[in-house]
């Protein structure tokens, strides 16, 4: 899933949606009175998240306790190839 299918996913999830517990979770801490906004950024443009996600996704991670060595490479690349207009 993308970044826009989970924005859709929390702004319409059913009760019967595989993600509705998280959802459910999502909305609670957007809920709270704090400013939070969603928006959409595209992969390309959010390397570091991109890696993260796939990281969590291969290794089972949950929690990253200590810094990362390889995201050094790609937070230099997000700041050197992407203008703040470019991302949304």
């Amino acid at each position: 899933m993308d970044s826009r299918g989970a924005m859709e996913l929390i702004q319409s999830a059913s009760e019967g949606s595989p993600y509705c517990n998280l959802v459910f979770h999502i909305r609670q801490l957007l809920g709270r009175e704090w400013k939070a906004v969603i928006k959409h950024v595209l992969r390309e443009a959010n390397v570091v998240v991109d890696f993260l996600a796939s990281m969590g996704h291969s290794y089972n991670v949950d929690v990253i306790t200590s810094p990362i060595s390889s995201l050094n490479y790609l937070l230099l690349h997000n700041v050197l190839t992407f203008s703040p207009l470019e991302l949304f």
